[in-house]
C-alpha cells in the first residue's frame, strides 16, 4: 500500500481536469449532496456523506466528489463516476426516474473512535445506482438516490476484505 501513499489525491486531480472540462462545454449541473453511506458488510459506524455532483445534459455520465465524516472527524474521500442508462418520466407527474452503473473509489484514513474503526486504504467498486428527480425550476433539480457498492477495501493493516456501502443521498442541482 506504500505505492499508493500520496499518489491518490493526485490521481483524483488527474481524473478531474480531464473528465469535467470535456462535458463543460454541453450544459451543465453542478450540485451539493448530502446524506449517509451505510456499511452492510464489514463497516463500523454509519459516516455522513458530503458531496459535490458535475453533470451535464449531452453526455450520460455523472461525475462527484465526496466526502465521509464521523462527527468532525474525516473518515474518507473520493469521488463516484456514474453513467445514467435512462432518465424516465413518471406518469405525467413532475418526477423522473433515474437508473445506471458506475464506479467508486475512496481513499479510507485511519479511525479509531469508540463508534467507529477503520485502517488506511483505498475501497474499489462497482455500483448501482437508482434516483428519482424533479425540476423545481428551469435551472434548479431536487434529487434523491440510492446506490449499492460491492466492493474490496485495500486495507494497510489486514491486506484487503470485501466490503458492501449502500449510500443514500439527496441533493440540489443547479443548471447552466
Amino acid at each position: 500500500m506504500s505505492f499508493f501513499r500520496g499518489r491518490l489525491p493526485a490521481a483524483l486531480l488527474c481524473i478531474c481536469i480531464f473528465v469535467i472540462p470535456v462535458q463543460l462545454h454541453a450544459g451543465t449541473g453542478i450540485g451539493v449532496e448530502g446524506g449517509v453511506a451505510v456499511p452492510l458488510v464489514h463497516g463500523n459506524g454509519t459516516p455522513y456523506m458530503l458531496g459535490a455532483t458535475f453533470k451535464t445534459d449531452k453526455f450520460p455520465f455523472i461525475v462527484s466528489g465526496r466526502l465521509q465524516l464521523n462527527g468532525s472527524q474525516l473518515t474518507a474521500g473520493g469521488m463516484n463516476v456514474d453513467m445514467w442508462l435512462d432518465d424516465i418520466q413518471i406518469g405525467y407527474s413532475v418526477f423522473n426516474f433515474y437508473y445506471g452503473p458506475g464506479i467508486t473509489v475512496l481513499y479510507h484514513t485511519e479511525v479509531n473512535t469508540d463508534d467507529f474503526e477503520q485502517s488506511k486504504g483505498i475501497f474499489v467498486a462497482p455500483r448501482v445506482f437508482a434516483g428519482m428527480s424533479s425540476m423545481l425550476t428551469s435551472f434548479a433539480e431536487l434529487y434523491m438516490q440510492a446506490a449499492v457498492e460491492p466492493g474490496v477495501v485495500f486495507d494497510e493493516a489486514d491486506g484487503f476484505i470485501f466490503r458492501m456501502n449502500l449510500p443514500l443521498t439527496a441533493g440540489l442541482r443547479f443548471w447552466f
